[in-house]
């Protein structure tokens, strides 16, 4: 055989074999179950994406891929993959899902032995009304069409949110967050996070809480609001709107909002806030 064949046979066949392991290293699990408008969704996973969308169906539907670790050797990732399970269950409010990484083994190197794991990668739909419970760590979040009692709690994750209404609870370390077509009231905490939230009513006690983190809180320029301010000595706080402020320490005050509304406690230690048209 020719030089040159030889060497574009070995280059096809090396090829070949790398898309043969890659589609060895992934793992697909589908589901579904009943669940009625108002109970509770609870979610916890590691690592991977997640995208929440509503429809008009009384059921919770759950596609998910299970994705090999990155640096690691072919042979370990393809068994994280293979020993990582999707727990999906009814409980006596709703659903809960879990990534279960319990089974996965352990690497051994020169420096000893420890886990990597795997992707998890969730495309899920359910009623719109709901209460979600989501518990995550390092996951990029997208949750779109919800209502209800919505709950977020990531670890350096990113969340990206429309057209959500109720009761928003938001809590993130690092990573950004930003939400927009927001209905109802919000409550934000951060340390070292960014969180941008545009909102089209806000009708209910809300709160904003940051450790060396910014929030930006867009609202609506009719907006009513009763605001009470704790800053700390390295804070930051900007207002688009004219507040009419009672200062009741030199870092602290009360203001009112167009005559004021509901409550929106604002509390930074170091971060900025900043209230926006």
């Amino acid at each position: 055989m020719q030089p040159l064949k030889k060497a574009l046979l070995t280059a096809v066949l090396l090829l070949a074999g790398s898309v043969f392991l890659a589609g060895q290293s992934v793992k697909e699990f589908s589901d579904s179950l009943p669940m009625e408008p108002g109970e509770t969704l609870s979610l916890k996973t590691y690592k991977g994406s997640i995208h929440l969308t509503s429809w008009e169906s009384n059921q919770v539907e759950v596609v998910a891929t299970i994705e090999a670790p990155e640096h690691v050797d072919s042979e370990y990732a393809q068994r994280t993959v293979e020993a990582t399970r999707i727990e999906m269950r009814r409980t006596g409010s709703g659903v809960s899902i879990k990534s279960d990484y319990k089974d996965v083994p352990s690497e051994r190197s020169w420096f000893g032995s420890s886990k990597t794991l795997p992707y998890v990668h969730y495309q899920i739909r359910l009623p719109r009304s709901l209460k979600l419970r989501l518990d995550d760590y390092k996951s990029d979040i997208e949750a779109y069409g919800l209502e209800g009692d919505l709950k977020i709690e990531t670890y350096k994750g990113n969340v990206e949110g429309r057209d959500l209404a109720g009761d928003l609870h938001l809590e993130t370390y690092k990573g950004a967050a930003r939400l927009s077509g927001v209905r109802g009231g919000v409550d934000v905490e951060t340390y070292k996070g960014n969180v941008d939230i545009e909102v089209d009513a806000l009708d209910a006690d809300s709160r904003l809480n940051t450790y060396k983190g910014d929030i930006t809180l867009h609202l609506p320029k009719s907006q009513a609001a009763t605001i009470r301010a704790d800053l700390g000595k390295r804070s930051g706080f900007r207002s688009g709107f004219d507040l009419d402020r009672r200062y009741r320490s030199k870092y602290s005050f009360n203001a009112q909002l167009n005559g004021g509304g509901p409550r929106l406690l604002v509390k930074t230690y170091k971060g900025d806030i900043r209230l926006e048209r």
